[in-house]
């Protein structure tokens, strides 16, 4: 197997109501899931989820991993909701020494990791450690630091990058998962589509030049996991696992490297 083609994974996670409600974004996730898993030999899971900010680069080295509810106002059902998965700290410090990250114990899974891993991966058999967004990059940095990363493919690490195409919660009707998406959305989505197909990162990492930007990202956290996406790309193939919108203006767009 040529480890170099080991997948990426850029998943929109949306509401954290996508860890209990069973549809067709989730059944994509179930469905991408029994592939991996199934033709792929991974021996890691790396996560980059938009809900672990920090200042600094930072690698978890938990024995244990905790599954963090970091959401609020949101039914009981998810709160119980427990993704019992294992670190590996003898990993996690070659990586942190390697790339000169710091360690931490002090965080664990948040549900931009576990809300897609527990459909991806329902049994937690694989070791996973999650990578911090440090706040202080630019964009250019993120995507560079990114492709370094890259070469822990060929450990058999398979990434999961967890964020968002458009993340603007105060345009959201949480009350209608399948309202009409908004138009600008609609055009940001499709320019986000347009870049991956083309490769053309540079408007990716510039992507402020563009006038809607603001709109769908009123501030950077959910759309930094698409630049870990592109830099992980060692000319792999695209393929789209789900597009599709939640709730008027959550675009779900995800995708895969193969």
């Amino acid at each position: 197997m040529d480890n170099n083609k080991i997948p990426v994974l850029f998943i929109s996670h949306g509401s954290p109501m996508n860890a209990i409600d069973k549809n067709a974004f989730t059944q994509s996730l179930q469905k991408t899931g029994k592939e991996i898993f199934s033709n792929f030999k991974i021996d890691y899971i790396i996560s980059i989820s938009a809900h672990w900010i920090t200042n600094g680069s930072y690698i978890t080295i938990n024995k244990e991993m905790p599954t963090i509810h970091d959401f609020w106002g949101f039914p009981k059902e998810l709160y119980k909701i427990q993704y019992p998965a294992k670190g590996d700290p003898d990993f996690a410090y070659q990586i942190a020494k390697e790339f000169s990250l710091h360690i931490t114990e002090e965080w664990g899974l948040d549900h931009g990791s576990w809300s897609i891993l527990k459909w991806l991966l329902p049994e937690p058999v694989i070791p996973i450690l999650q990578i911090s967004i440090d706040s202080r990059k630019t964009f250019k940095e993120h995507f560079d630091f990114a492709h370094s990363l890259a070469i822990l493919k060929n450990r058999n690490v398979l990434f999961l990058c967890s964020g968002n195409v458009t993340h603007n919660l105060s345009l959201v009707d949480f009350y209608n998962i399948d309202a009409e998406p908004e138009n600008w959305a609609k055009i940001f989505d499709e320019t986000i589509k347009q870049i991956f197909l083309e490769k053309d990162y540079n408007k990716l990492i510039y992507i402020q030049k563009d006038p809607l930007f603001l709109i769908a990202h009123p501030e950077p956290s959910h759309y930094i996991p698409l630049l870990y996406f592109a830099g992980l790309d060692t000319e792999n193939h695209l393929e789209f696992i789900y597009e599709g919108f939640q709730y008027k203006t959550l675009s779900m767009r995800s995708m895969i490297w193969l």
